[in-house]
């Protein structure tokens, strides 16, 4: 009787079956092994490069080709080449005015690592604030090649002052100062990083009225007499509000660019020159970029991996 359903393999056949298993798990546990070595021997090298008494030279020939961090802010690498080719162009900057000797370098290399970490949290800072500052660095940079003469003048003189390609010179000199410029701007018209200095404002407007003496008078030296200025004098936010207040009284709270004010009006004169007049001012200064930076880096996770 034959047997119903189909016949069975021959035994030989089933060791043949699993052959290409057995083999794919022996090669994936060579891969793996080998790429553990790989990823060991790589991270005993990188550890090498940095820690090591002669990884700094060695980290000074391989870092200029691998992008190798020198230090990381939050999530953002500093790459160890733009690095040495900014403090390459510092040096050659000292070099060429015949003022290296009296540099400290390891201070110099310090002071141009500490000046990309401050870069890097004021781009963060402009990028949380929505501040886009490319054409204000194509400006600067188009005056600047004015004041020489020509672009071609001012990469000369790059090229021999610092030895920097024009795309180095605008990353380490032109953009940052714009967007310091721009994100100071930004962060003294924000809202939530001048309300401490608004409070304070507010607060001395209030001890004022209650009697309390906030104020710094603007005097001719004698201290019981102050003097007269002339309106065009004061910050142009003013003055209207000095014009419609009385003598006696005390204005708002008066936001300018820079700073909050109060003003306590002692005298007010209109003559043939124009409005002058007697006051006391309370003044305080608006949190800027640096004061915010301050908090930002107390903030932010920052590692230096090469001193």
């Amino acid at each position: 009787m034959k047997p119903v359903g189909p016949t069975p393999l021959p035994e030989h056949l089933y060791a043949s079956r699993s052959l290409p298993m057995r083999t794919a798990a022996f090669w994936a546990m060579r891969v793996g092994l080998w790429g553990f070595l790989f990823f060991l021997i790589g991270g005993l090298f990188v550890f090498a490069l940095y820690r090591s008494p002669g990884g700094t030279s060695v980290l000074h020939v391989v870092g200029r080709t691998l992008p190798m961090p020198i230090a990381r802010v939050g999530d953002t690498a500093i790459l160890y080449r733009d690095f040495q080719a900014e403090l390459d162009g510092w040096i050659k900057f000292y070099e060429t005015g015949g003022a290296l000797e009296a540099v400290d370098e390891q201070r110099l290399h310090d002071r141009v690592l500490e000046r990309m970490i401050e870069r890097e949290l004021i781009r963060q800072l402009a990028f949380e604030l929505n501040v886009d500052g490319q054409s204000d660095v194509e400006t600067l940079y188009q005056s600047m090649a004015v004041e020489r003469g020509s672009e071609a003048q001012l990469i000369e003189d790059i090229d021999q002052r610092y030895g920097w390609t024009k795309n180095v010179f605008i990353s380490s000199v032109v953009e940052p100062i714009v967007y310091a410029r721009r994100v100071d701007d930004a962060v003294k018209g924000n809202e939530a990083y001048q309300r401490d200095a608004l409070s304070s404002a507010q607060q001395a407007r209030i001890d004022l009225l209650s009697g309390a003496n906030a104020f710094t008078r603007i005097s001719t030296g004698d201290e019981h007499a102050a003097a007269w200025v002339s309106l065009d004098a004061y910050p142009f936010e003013v003055e209207g509000i000095l014009k419609n207040t009385e003598v006696g009284d005390v204005t708002e709270v008066i936001e300018t660019s820079e700073r909050f004010l109060v003003f306590k009006i002692l005298g007010r004169n209109e003559r043939a020159g124009g409005w002058f007049f007697q006051t006391e001012e309370f003044s305080i200064d608006k949190a800027d970029v640096y004061d915010v930076l301050a908090i930002r880096r107390a903030q932010t996770t920052i590692k230096v991996f090469e001193r």
